[in-house]
This record gives C-alpha cells, structure tokens and sequence, in this order.
C-alpha cells in the first residue's frame, strides 16, 4: 500500500501545539507588514500550508472539489436552477460519502444478511480532514445562489479564501458567504484591541482545550475503551467527565478559531452560548454548535416541510434532521441512535415549550437545566462509545460494584468543578472584559495554568471534532 502513503494524513498543525504558534507569528508579522492589496493572497497560501502540511494527496483532492465548484458556480452564475442546485448537492455529497460512508453502508448489508463485501481503494484512506465541514459550506454557498441571497459575481480569490480560511478550516465554525464577505478586501489597520480580543479568546480556548479537556481526557479514555473493567464511581465520573471534555474541547476550538481570526481583522460567528444552562433540549441545539444547528434548520429541517405540513410532519422532520445530524457526525449505529434520541425528545417537548415558560424561575433553571443537562449526557454515552456493544456495557457499568477507580478521582471531581465555574463564567462572556483591560493578567494566569498541569505542554492532543 505504499502507493497510498500520498494520500495519508500526517501531522496536524495541532491550535495547541509548538509548530502552530510559529506557523501563526509568521503569518501574522507578514499579513499586518504587507499592503492590503497582497493580505487574501497571503492567507489563502498560508491557508494552503496549513492544509498541506497534514497531506499533500489531500491537499489536492480538496483544491480539486473546491475548483470544480467554483468552475461549476462561474458559469451558472445568473441561471441556477434546482436541477443544477440538486446535482452540486449530490455530487458535494457523493465526494463526502465515498470516504465516510460506504464501510458503514457495507456493514449495514452484512447485518442485514447481505454478504456482499465492496472492493475499493478508498476503504485505506483515511477520512480526508475537514471534509464534513467544507461539505456542508461549499452545499450552504450554492443553495444560497439558488434562492437569489448571494447576487454579486464571487471572484475566485474570495470563494477559495471563504472556504480555506485556516482558523475555521478544520472544524467550523460553519460561515455563509454573507457572514465574510464585507470582511475580505476591508482596509484593515492593527490596533491594540484586536491583540486584546483575539489573545483573550485564545487563552481561554487554550484554558478549556488543554488544561481541562485534555486532562479529564486522560483520566476517563481507558473506561470508554474497556467499561467492563471499572465501577460504578468511574462509570458516573466518566459520563460526567465526556460532557465536559467534549464542550470544553470543541468549545475551546471555537474559541481559538475566533481569536485566530480577531487577530488578522475578521468576525467569525459565536459557535457556543454555555448549552448545558438550557431548559430545553431546542434550547441546547440554539447554544451548541450554533452554526451547525442552523445549518440543519436552513437547509434540511426547512426545506423537508420544517413545521407547516401538521404536528405529525413536523415531529418526523425534527426526527429526520436529527438522524442526519448524527450521521452527519459519524458512520457507525451509535451516532444514529445519538441522533435519534435527540430528534425523539425534541418531538416530544415541542408542544410542551410553550407552558413550561409558566413555571416559576427555579422550575425553569434548576429542575429543567437539570433534566436537559442530564439527557445531554446520557446520549453523549452512544457518542463517544467506539460501538454499540461498547455502550450497552458502559450503562451496565451504573449498577456495577466491582472494578478499578479512575486513576485519579479528586482530579476528575476538581476539573469538573473548574468547569462548571468556567462555563458560570461564561454565562455574560462580557465579564471576560476585565481581563482585556487589564492584559497582564493573562500571561500571569497562563504561567499558573500550565505550571499547575506541566503535562500540558508536552502532551499535545488533537481536537475530537478533527475526526469528522
């Protein structure tokens, strides 16, 4: 399989790594030191780096979709139509699901009695980095031509800067054109307050990501890989502790992504809003990942009938769009059944928003927040499980006496505490104002941080949304 060492991804240019801060004090010293005119070209080839540097065989898969795209938006410009809407779609998602989906499809059709085993060269690719979410920007970019929102003819430079743009590459936030484009030739000037802002968000990103993130990461990992081996102390320390590493790592991401972007003059959207506060479970998909939530409403949810063809249409589209959004997450039962879940209490609670609102202030943040915060956590079990098998045995695990300890307990406890004071903290992100006026706090904590957790600096972990 030598031949395929082209296409197989290499190391990433990791937010939380050494070789990142480089690759960023290059590209920020030059982007602020060159004319505005050069600034796109810089950071679409910086861009481009950053993407090559983990495979250059998919570095030109990805210029190859993203060119074919843009040929294909040149020339229809004016005169989409929905049959040529529906073929972009269906070709975006076909590049999506020859890597993502046919080993799934294939173990479906074994499951289901089918021995039918598909020979392709792709089955030792490995998942092409960031293609579920260029997918669904470049799908949002041409359905928005197709109902008339984006008029104005899109250069080539602009189009490949929308989508390659390194701080939100990897892993969203989700950006539509309009949300950018007032953004890209803007005469830009440094100030002070872009330094502040951006290295603000940066550092808490880093605070979640790595100090907290990372280290619950290690600590609960071995239960989700063997749950059979542990009791019923780590079992609930462990599904407490993955809420609060997959928020703290993906919101941590965002986090960064903003702050990256702040630093070279751009806006980015908002992707978290403290979810785990919310009092329903429409409330938590308004707060988590808040541009993939839309982007399932905008173009899936709402085009499938959303909720004007009755109560029984409306319950079976929140269903549908949920399973895809679990699908869209990963090609295995788990993530289905994770979607399902959340489409079928979704359907459940709808007609019963409107009266809980009658509910006094306790019912609504305690014993809501409460009940929400736990389903949450209960379905991140199918989540994080490698396999059904996996997480059935996890659930067995609550009522199990015997078995290991997490290797640390207290540290668990403390960085789940940490956490739930960090995301209080964030409940008015305007209160991170006190640390931008006063900047030198923030290199002094940081010294603190990572002096308290030095594993941290020679630890570098990925992202978990790196996978999909």
């Amino acid at each position: 399989m030598a031949g395929l060492d082209f296409f197989l991804g290499g190391n990433f240019l990791l937010f939380n790594s050494l070789d990142f801060f480089l690759f960023l004090l290059v590209v920020f010293t030059v982007y602020w030191t060159v004319p505005n005119v050069y600034r796109k070209v810089w950071l679409i080839s910086a861009s481009v780096f950053f993407y090559g540097f983990w495979s250059i065989g998919f570095l030109f898969h990805f210029l190859g979709i993203l060119a074919f795209n843009y040929l294909f938006y040149y020339f229809a410009h004016g005169s989409y139509t929905k049959a040529k809407v529906s073929f972009l779609v269906v070709v975006n998602l076909f590049n999506l699901a020859i890597f993502k989906y046919l080993i799934f499809f294939e173990t479906i059709l074994h499951d289901l009695g089918f021995s039918i085993q598909v020979a392709y060269p792709l089955k030792d690719f490995v998942l092409p980095l960031a293609i579920s979410f260029y997918t669904f920007q470049i799908i949002a970019f041409h359905i928005d031509c197709y109902r008339g929102e984006l008029k104005e003819k899109v250069s080539p430079e602009d189009f490949f800067f929308f989508i390659l743009f390194f701080p939100q590459l990897i892993a969203g936030p989700i950006i539509r054109w309009a949300e950018l484009k007032r953004q890209i030739d803007r005469n830009k000037l440094p100030h002070a307050d872009l330094l502040r802002t951006g290295s603000v968000l940066i550092f808490f990103g880093l605070l979640k990501k790595v100090v907290i993130g990372d280290q619950l990461g290690t600590l609960i990992d071995p239960v989700f890989q063997s749950p059979e081996k542990y009791n019923q102390a780590a079992i609930l320390l462990s599904t407490y502790g993955f809420a609060v590493q997959i928020y703290s790592d993906f919101s941590g991401y965002s986090d960064i992504a903003r702050g990256l972007a702040i630093l070279l003059g751009f806006n980015i959207p908002r992707n978290f809003d403290t979810p785990y506060f919310a009092t329903t479970l429409q409330e938590f998909w308004q707060r988590w990942h808040i541009t993939l939530s839309r982007w399932l409403r905008d173009y899936l949810y709402i085009p499938l009938g959303g909720n004007k063809s009755g109560k029984i249409h409306t319950y079976v589209n929140l269903l549908l769009t949920m399973l895809l959004g679990g699908l869209w997450h990963g090609a295995n039962y788990n993530f289905l059944i994770w979607g399902g879940m959340h489409g079928l209490f979704l359907a459940i609670e709808r007609p019963f928003v409107g009266t809980f609102q009658k509910y006094s202030k306790f019912w609504q943040l305690g014993i809501r927040s409460f009940i929400i915060f736990h389903f949450v956590c209960i379905t991140w079990i199918f989540f994080r499980s490698s396999n059904l098998r996996d997480a059935i045995v996890f659930f067995e695990g609550f009522t199990r006496n015997v078995g290991s300890n997490l290797s640390n307990n207290s540290l668990a406890g403390w960085l789940i505490f940490a956490a739930i004071v960090l995301h209080i903290f964030e409940r008015n992100y305007r209160k991170l104002d006190f640390v931008t006026r006063k900047f030198w706090l923030l290199p002094a904590f940081g010294i603190a941080l990572f002096a308290l957790f030095p594993s941290t600096v020679t630890n570098v972990m990925t992202f978990i949304y790196f996978q999909f």
